[in-house]
């Protein structure tokens, strides 16, 4: 038996999901559901001016600020701003483009709006095959950043109903989003290779639920991804430490849905720990960071890491 540092869940909440934002289900007006969620505002680019008395304008140097209330965004060089009202409007076509009745239902900000996200949650749900009651819903989340250098972002977001855990998973196709003439035809890109996604999760899901994985080969897993151990004194890090505590001793939410000591047991752990205990420094940060819109999502590549890694395991076992 391993022993690992444990964590303490009746001191620590439960992270914020998409509903974090404002409901706009019953909204068809795109300006309306930007003025309910108070996102009815632009983006105003002005050149930057210096000197004693701004006297002086610095050449393609351009301060970004919100229109509302003139808040300091970014300084823009070359980029093209992409308005509140032109990533709904993209978000909402591509929704409709798919699927008539797919709707947007939640709109919300993050870090004082220089990131806003829109989600539409799917008529499709996720769940092991042979454990039909514990469901995972599946939203399509867009993002679009207002920073410099920082574009739009197209997503999965699952969120399992056992524990609300809430994870994205990049819609990735080699395409970068960033703000540019081509960003609605590199979302559209995006978006279309969603659907084949939730199938292939929906697969993942059902080998992982009934593949074995004993104590010492989830902590090789584990360690190899997450921090490694110190080089120095051999012990494994906090966040390893957590989420094989919560494997060894099933004591995550919604195990009882769960075989344990299997490998999606163990995704269920890492999940969890990331959504519910990573420290910091609030809940509107814990929801940025799910959503992928922090400075550093190291650990969110370390999670699809885990995930291959774990079929990979399967794999080779069989």
């Amino acid at each position: 038996m391993c022993y690992h540092r444990r964590i303490n869940k009746h001191e620590t909440e439960k992270m914020d999901t998409l509903k974090t934002g404002t409901d706009v289900s019953n909204l068809s007006d795109h300006n309306v559901m930007l003025e309910a969620s108070n996102l009815d505002w632009d983006i105003t680019v002005n050149p930057m001016r210096y000197g004693d008395f701004g006297e002086y304008e610095a050449p393609g140097i351009y301060g970004a600020y919100r229109s509302d209330n003139n808040e300091f965004i970014d300084v823009y060089r070359s980029r093209k701003a992409v308005s509140n009202l032109d990533a709904l409007v993209l978000f909402d076509a591509m929704l409709k483009a798919f699927d008539p009745t797919y709707k947007i239902d939640s709109l919300g900000e993050v870090r004082d709006g220089k990131h806003i996200y829109m989600s539409s949650k799917l008529p499709i749900t996720i769940s092991p095959e042979k454990h039909k009651g514990d469901i995972t819903e599946v939203s399509i989340i867009m993002t679009n950043s207002h920073l410099n250098g920082v574009g739009g972002s197209i997503s999965l977001y699952y969120e399992r109903l056992a524990c609300t855990n809430g994870m994205t998973t990049p819609v990735k196709t080699g395409i970068s989003i960033t703000h540019s003439n081509k960003f609605a035809e590199n979302c559209l890109n995006s978006f279309n290779g969603i659907i084949e996604l939730i199938r292939k999760k929906q697969d993942i899901i059902n080998v992982l639920s009934v593949s074995k994985l004993n104590e010492h080969e989830a902590e090789d897993i584990v360690t190899s991804i997450f921090n490694k151990k110190s080089e120095d004194s051999g012990e494994n890090t906090i966040t390893t430490d957590n989420i094989l505590n919560m494997f060894e001793d099933n004591s995550y939410a919604g195990s009882e849905m769960v075989e344990p000591g299997t490998c999606y047991a163990l995704l269920n752990c890492a999940t969890e720990y990331f959504s519910h205990y990573q420290t910091v420094a609030n809940d509107k940060h814990r929801f940025a960071n799910i959503i992928g819109v922090q400075p550093s999502q190291a650990w969110l590549k370390s999670m699809m890491k885990l995930e291959q890694s774990l079929v990979q395991h399967v794999t080779v076992s069989i």
